[in-house]
């Protein structure tokens, strides 16, 4: 039979285990919020820059 030793040091083992899994799955989740945002971030940037680039087309047709 298992003693009592035994059991509570892999119940403590597998409570650690679950610890840790869920701060990975919140890290996981702030990870993909970043993520996101930065996604979101890059799409501004790419449509200033066009922006940009066509201002810049059509002051050089000006001249």
């Amino acid at each position: 039979m298992i003693s009592q030793i035994t059991l509570i040091s892999q119940y403590q083992s597998l409570a650690t285990q679950i610890k840790r899994s869920s701060e990975t799955k919140e890290r996981i989740m702030q990870l993909e919020a970043e993520n996101r945002a930065l996604k979101q971030e890059l799409s501004a940037m790419r449509a200033r820059m066009q922006k940009l680039v066509h201002e810049i087309l059509t002051i050089r047709r000006m001249k």
